[in-house]
């Protein structure tokens, strides 16, 4: 499975912060992964696929093939957002 990255050099960035997979090339329900990795600075963001091929109707657009993302984070186990 291919995984996309947002930082140029990969999984090593800046302040030896490691940067997870953002999303995969071909999203499945279920996958699970790290967003950001760096426990010293208190960010352990995880996020999980949650639902994929929604349809999503705003003011005045359609938006087609949509992902439902499930974040949480180790840190505050009872912080959980969903975002499209």
């Amino acid at each position: 499975m291919g995984v996309q990255t947002t930082h140029p050099l990969g999984s090593l960035a800046k302040n030896e912060h490691i940067s997870g997979h953002i999303i995969p090339t071909s999203p499945e329900v279920g996958f699970a992964y790290f967003q950001e990795f760096a426990a010293a600075d208190d960010a352990l963001d995880e996020a999980l696929i949650f639902e994929t091929g929604l349809t999503i109707a705003a003011t005045s657009n359609v938006f087609r093939e949509v992902l439902a993302i499930l974040e949480t984070t180790a840190l505050d186990p009872d912080a959980l957002e969903l975002k499209f």
